[in-house]
């Protein structure tokens, strides 16, 4: 019992210090170990880490971790010369090869970031799961250079340029686990920087035959599921005079605040950045301004829609609220997702997860490689609104929060293997182990993979007969 104590307070100990841990710290560490990538994976119970002695802290913070959900592996990388360390957060592959954005924003410590990637990670499973899309879960993030403190600081040039193509050659080298996307921090052209480094990229510009900004669709999905939770609490879909509070005017705030003001909401609104929120004024006279960001909690409305930064619904904040309903834009709305949940329950308050209502990020670029038409981004918007009412019967049915109602249903689907692919993302896995990834360095040969046996498909002998037959008869 006296060595268990030990033990337990030794993880402890481990997982404070990577709390304490800041990212130049923790680059620096790598770099004075030589390393240039590294893994920590998870499958059957058992941590596997490609470098114990300086990954063994990180392994006990995921372990007293409430966020780590057996994500399959976390992958980091960095490049001489660059302020940045690369991550990619894959949750779970059995749908389908881990998709998510690329979050490009600073971060106080190394367990912000670890925090940040799970949660998201484990959304993008959901989201991906609920959407009826055949991508598993992931999420990418590459930390601000430490002379920034905003991603907007770090204005388009060849040194972003050179930053993002860096990380386009680390998921070059995952072989396809993980696909990237545009996100926080990061734009259409350094999307295009990525491109130039690999294949495994989406939200491309239009001018490259992607997608372009998707904010215009996530926006319009936010509105159907706003629609169909106001159905699911007052009996109609209508936003017509309803009082909306909106938090933030950006990409994805700023389309849906004109989406409610064109149906006839009366909408109030706030932003930090006060030049977006005086321009969307000066656009729209009928909105209401906050002036005081931090008064938006107080505003005597009908719904609350967080489209910001995550965690804003919280214990703090829950008591302030005067609404009926929460349903925005921003990724990881709760603080506390089921503690949350339960204390919005508690006062009557609706909720609509956020991997519900802002998919149609995703669903905009996610198969945009098979040719993209608007239409049909149009139309998978307006699906939102009958998962949205899904949701609320499944929970209503289940005396359960919309929130578990929510995490049930996408967990179901995304257990579901992919129907051609089925579970390769693990055989992606294990071929990276193969080829000894985490020894890469830059300076030295690379390792070449020795292919133990024959594979396990052989074209020639696997071929059906009657195509044989028609080749011999030169058909």
């Amino acid at each position: 019992m006296d060595k268990l104590l030990v033990s337990n307070q030794g993880r402890r100990d481990a997982a404070r210090g990577i709390r304490q841990l800041s990212l130049p710290d923790f680059g620096q560490i790598l770099a004075d170990a030589g390393i240039y990538r590294a893994y920590i994976l998870y499958e059957n119970g058992q941590f596997q880490l490609s470098h114990p002695k300086i990954l063994a802290p990180l392994q006990a913070f995921l372990e007293l971790s409430q966020d780590f959900a057996e994500h399959e592996g976390i992958f980091l990388g960095r490049e001489d010369g660059l302020d940045s360390v690369f991550w990619a957060f894959v949750h779970d592959t059995r749908r389908g090869l881990a998709q998510g954005g690329l979050r490009f924003a600073p971060y106080a410590s190394l367990a912000d970031v670890l925090v940040d990637g799970m949660r998201l990670s484990q959304g993008m499973t959901r989201k991906n799961a609920l959407a009826g899309l055949n991508w598993g879960g992931g999420k990418g993030i590459m930390t601000l250079p430490g002379s920034y403190s905003h991603p907007s600081q770090f204005g388009a040039g060849p040194e972003r340029q050179a930053y993002f193509e860096a990380y386009g050659r680390f998921v070059a080298s995952l072989g396809g686990i993980y696909y990237t996307a545009e996100d926080v921090g990061t734009s259409t052209a350094d999307m295009a920087a990525i491109l130039s480094q690999n294949r495994f990229t989406t939200c491309i510009p239009a001018n490259y035959g992607g997608s372009g900004n998707p904010s215009p669709y996530t926006a319009r999905g936010v509105l159907r599921a706003m629609q169909a939770a106001w159905q699911a609490l007052s009996g109609s879909d209508s936003l017509l005079g309803v009082k909306v509070s909106v938090q933030g005017t950006g990409n994805v705030g700023g389309p849906l605040i004109r989406y409610l003001d064109d149906v006839g909401a009366e909408v109030y609104v706030a932003d930090v950045n006060l030049a977006s929120l005086d321009a969307l004024l000066a656009e729209r006279p009928r909105l209401h301004a906050v002036t005081d960001p931090g008064a938006i909690f107080d505003v005597d409305a009908d719904i609350f829609a967080p489209c910001a930064i995550g965690a804003q619904v919280n214990v703090d904040t829950i008591p302030r609220l005067k609404v009926r309903l929460v349903c925005g834009a921003a990724n990881n709305i709760l603080r506390e997702p089921e503690a949350d949940a339960e204390r919005l329950r508690a006062r009557g308050i609706g909720f609509v997860p956020d991997f519900v209502a802002n998919r149609m990020g995703i669903v905009n670029c996610a198969d945009e490689w098979q040719g993209y038409l608007a239409d049909d981004v149009r139309l998978a918007a307006e699906r939102v609104f009958p998962d949205t009412l899904r949701v609320f019967k499944y929970a209503r049915s289940r005396y359960s929060t919309t929130t578990q109602a929510a995490n049930d249903l996408a967990d179901m689907a995304a257990s579901e293997l992919h129907p051609l692919l089925g579970h390769r993302g693990r055989r992606i896995i294990d071929d990276l182990l193969a080829s000894h990834w985490s020894e890469y360095h830059p300076h030295l040969p690379q390792v070449v993979k020795k292919i133990a046996g024959d594979p396990a498909f052989g074209p020639a002998l696997d071929e059906p007969p009657q195509r044989v037959r028609w080749e011999r008869e030169g058909l």
